[in-house]
């Protein structure tokens, strides 16, 4: 599959994060049709039982549901693609309990397009 042809959920409560993680996917070669944004976890449950995408990218802290209960709930309805944490936190070790938890990768942010990439393509 090309990185053009991927369906990419962007999952972040703010405005400005969604928006920014969205140009650096369109640059990075990403068909701005594939990709959809929601502002929490419950709606991102909704879209990806509706699309199906290949990669989700969650944010960790957001209102009505955070990143870690949305994943859960994904998991138990066994969404097939990866989900890859954002987060502001920099503790180390973050990764690592990420990973534990059920996350396919971890970025912390602000992230940049070529650690985008490199997640994408792992």
């Amino acid at each position: 599959m090309s990185a053009s042809s991927l369906k990419i959920l962007i999952v972040d409560d703010a405005q400005d994060n969604r928006d920014l993680f969205y140009r650096f996917l369109v640059k990075i070669g990403i068909d701005a049709g594939g990709i959809s944004t929601a502002k929490d976890g419950l709606e991102a449950i909704e879209l990806a039982q509706q699309q199906k995408p290949d990669f989700i990218l969650m944010d960790i802290q957001m209102p009505r549901m955070d990143g870690y209960e949305a994943l859960k709930i994904l998991k138990k309805n066994k969404y097939p693609g990866k989900v890859i944490a954002l987060t502001a936190s920099a503790i180390q070790g973050d990764k690592e309990q990420f990973l534990a938890y059920g996350f396919d990768n971890y970025l912390q942010k602000p992230i940049n397009k070529k650690s985008l990439a490199q997640a994408l393509q792992r």
